[in-house]
């Protein structure tokens, strides 16, 4: 007869009664007694009952993978929009930095250019100011010759 493993020991089978003459069972031409076919039965179930058990747990551990499945799409597609969000803010990044220098670069320009306006509008001033030195120097000799002819 076929055996299948079980990995549960069996329980002692109980004495057949007495008064009961082990009964045959023919089938695929193999007769066998009504002890061994129950054996087998018991047999069969418990294998039934350990294979139900598994498939449940196999079920379960199913659904843990399915969801762990979809947990790890999620944080794949929160990567991939971190990502994408990091390449935009890198891109905003270096164009600012660049508008940035770009009006760095203008105000230094800018003050190069009031720097030159400062230089010549101080040149100016020096030279107004000698041409009053200048020409108070005339009035006083001018004065002083006046002074000397009276």
């Amino acid at each position: 007869p076929p055996s299948f493993p079980s990995l549960l020991p069996l329980p002692p089978s109980p004495p057949s009664p007495p008064s009961l003459p082990p009964l045959l069972i023919c089938g695929e031409d193999e007769r066998m007694p009504a002890s061994e076919l129950l054996e087998e039965l018991k047999t069969l179930m418990r294998e039934e009952a350990r294979l139900s058990r598994a498939a449940k747990e196999l079920r379960g551990r199913h659904f843990r993978v399915s969801r762990l499945e979809e947990e790890a799409e999620s944080l794949r597609t929160q990567v991939e929009d971190a990502m994408v969000t990091t390449q935009i803010d890198a891109r905003a990044i270096v164009e600012e930095n660049r508008e940035l220098r770009m009006l760095v670069r203008a105000a230094e320009q800018d003050a190069m250019m009031a720097l030159q306006e400062l230089s010549r509008v101080q040149a100016q001033a020096i030279s107004a100011v000698r041409r009053v030195m200048s020409s108070e120097e005339e009035v006083e000799e001018d004065d002083g010759k006046d002074r000397n002819q009276g």
